[in-house]
C-alpha cells in the first residue's frame, strides 16, 4: 500500500476510534458524551501519534526514512499539543460539558471499583468521589441551563 494512502486510514481510523468508540465504552451515561473541540484535539493527538508510528513501520519494512513525513507530523503534533494546553478556542460551555464527560467516566470506573473491592476506607473513598461527582454534573447542568449565551 501506499505510505500517503496508509497514513490517511491510520489518521482516520485512528480519530474514529477515539473520538466515538472510545466515549462509549468509558462513559457511565451515554447522555453525557458531548462533542467538542477539546475531544477533537484529543482524538487528533492520538491519530497522529499512530500515524508516526505506522510511518516507522513502513520505513522499518521498506528499509526508507520519510523525513519530510515525519517532520510534516511531528509539526502538526505538537501544534495540536499546543492547541489543546491552551485550550484554544474552547469556550465555557465546551469546558462545562467536557467537565461532565470527565464525571460521567469517573462515575463508570467507580461503580466498577465498588463492586470488586472489600476495603472500606477503598469504598469511603470511592463512594465520596460519586456522590461530588454527580453533585458536579448537577450543578453544571444547573450552570448550562440558567445562562442563555456563553
Amino acid at each position: 500500500m501506499n505510505l500517503n494512502y496508509s497514513i490517511l486510514f491510520m489518521f482516520l481510523i485512528s480519530f474514529v476510534i477515539q473520538y466515538f468508540v472510545m466515549s462509549y465504552i468509558m462513559n457511565y451515561n451515554f447522555l453525557y458524551i458531548n462533542n467538542n473541540l477539546g475531544k477533537v484535539y484529543l482524538s487528533i493527538i492520538v491519530a497522529l501519534l499512530f500515524v508516526l508510528y505506522d510511518i516507522f513501520l513502513y520505513d522499518m519494512d521498506h528499509k526508507t526514512i520519510h523525513k519530510y513525513h515525519y517532520i510534516i507530523t511531528l509539526l502538526l503534533l505538537i501544534i495540536t499539543i499546543i492547541l489543546y494546553r491552551t485550550q484554544y478556542g474552547i469556550n465555557v460551555k465546551n469546558y462545562l460539558l467536557d467537565i461532565i464527560e470527565h464525571n460521567s467516566i469517573l462515575l463508570q470506573k467507580s461503580y466498577e471499583i465498588l463492586d470488586k473491592t472489600k476495603d472500606p476506607e477503598v469504598k469511603n473513598l470511592v463512594k465520596d468521589m460519586v456522590i461530588k461527582a454527580k453533585q458536579e454534573i448537577y450543578n453544571i447542568d444547573q450552570i448550562i441551563e440558567s445562562e442563555e449565551s456563553f
